[in-house]
């Protein structure tokens, strides 16, 4: 009983010590990394673009933020029909 107790110790003990290799062998590969920080940027950018467009909006007058607003929403229609009309499918 022993003996068995011992075995079943150095299997757990083999599996967490190689299932954590495992995770910093990946953790330290250099593509992984450099498309992880291209994701970062590429967000930063869209958070910047995004707070750009809202300053931008927030500085005009009422009468043009309705008409922008108007425009934003037609052209959100617009785009739904778009894509409604694809003739691709997506696989």
């Amino acid at each position: 009983m022993k003996f068995c107790k011992f075995i079943a110790f150095l299997l757990i003990i083999c599996f967490v010590l190689f299932g954590y290799s495992c995770r910093t062998l990946g953790l330290n590969d250099p593509e992984k990394r450099v498309r992880k920080q291209e994701k970062k940027e590429a967000i930063k950018v869209q958070k910047a673009h995004k707070a750009e467009v809202k300053r931008h909006y927030k500085m005009q007058s009422e009468d043009t933020q309705k008409r922008m607003k108007k425009n934003l929403r037609n052209a959100r229609k617009k785009n739904k029909s778009k894509k409604k009309k694809s003739k691709w499918k997506c696989s």
